[in-house]
């Protein structure tokens, strides 16, 4: 009897030499500590025992209802806390263990476009990883799904058919970062105005003028005819005001109304002027005639 309980006690002193020695052992780490990023990362959590669980939990205190079965790297694109830990068994488990990631990503980008194409060019001193970087316009909400490396002054280009004015923006994944680009107007060549129209009734024709502006629009501003150059290079608006022999809109518009029934009116007083003319003209050949038939008659 005596044997039989020295043998149970050992038993019991050897299972729990082992748990201790098997529970000191579970551990838990990870591929990527403490640090400052310009990037967005993949964490992994990694058990030296192959049968445990890994939990983990982010930016908020732990319970049991919000922590995470850990199945595939966790992607993180801003500030976090991450929390883990391994679970083997109910007497088996490690600490819950704590990582703090921060981001701090790069604002040097330049955005042009053309050809229908966005253009993000990097003007950092090195190769950024845009991944998980968005672009945004009008019709167009689009995520880099995947590492993409732009070396310094190079681009990622995107197909995409933009309109005048759009506005484009090139967003970090934790959206701080916002670069914006707006397309300007196109760049119009006014060579030669040979008639500006102002309304339905009224116009100004015939004037000439040469203009090499960037951007050009033609506006009706009070009393003059306003060509706005806008000099896209300092973002500066240019005015040149063109009046033909100081024309006043709002004093004379009448006498800018082409009046077709005037035309009919010329030409009517011309015929008439030619129809007097032909008169006395046959009037003068008569009375030469009958100056000549009264000579024979005598």
């Amino acid at each position: 009897m005596k044997k039989k309980n020295i043998y149970i006690l050992l038993i019991i002193l050897l299972n729990s030499f082992f748990y201790y020695t098997y529970a000191n052992d579970l551990s838990i780490k990870t591929n990527i500590d403490w640090w400052e990023f310009d990037k967005v990362i993949e964490v992994n959590l990694i058990s030296n025992n192959k049968n445990a669980k890994i939990f983990y939990y982010i930016d908020w205190e732990w319970r049991i209802d919000n922590q995470i079965e850990y199945k595939t790297p966790i992607i993180i694109k801003k500030d976090t806390i991450l929390n883990y830990y391994a679970f083997l068994d109910a007497r088996n488990s490690t600490l819950i263990e704590e990582k703090k990631y921060k981001f701090n990503y790069p604002e040097n980008f330049n955005i042009s476009y053309k050809d229908n194409k966005i253009n993000i060019i990097n003007k950092n001193w090195t190769t950024i990883n845009i991944w998980y970087w968005k672009i945004e316009a009008d019709n167009i909400n689009y995520e880099i799904y995947k590492n993409t490396f732009i070396k310094n002054n190079n681009k990622y280009i995107l197909d995409y058919k933009a309109k005048e004015q759009e506005k484009i923006i090139f967003i970090s994944p934790d959206n701080k970062v916002k670069i914006q680009y707006k397309i300007p107007k196109q760049n119009i060549i006014v060579k030669e105005i040979k008639k500006i129209e102002i309304n339905e009734k009224t116009k100004l024709t015939n004037y000439t003028d040469t203009i090499n502006p960037k951007n050009t629009e033609i506006n009706k501003d009070n009393n003059k005819i306003i060509v706005n150059q806008i000099n896209s290079f300092n973002s500066k608006n240019e005015t040149k005001n063109i009046e033909k022999n100081n024309f006043d809109i709002n004093k004379n518009l009448k006498s800018s109304i082409i009046d077709t029934n005037n035309d009919k009116n010329n030409i009517k007083f011309i015929y008439v002027i030619v129809l007097v003319f032909l008169l006395w003209i046959i009037y003068k050949i008569i009375l030469i005639l009958d100056k000549k038939w009264i000579i024979k008659l005598k």
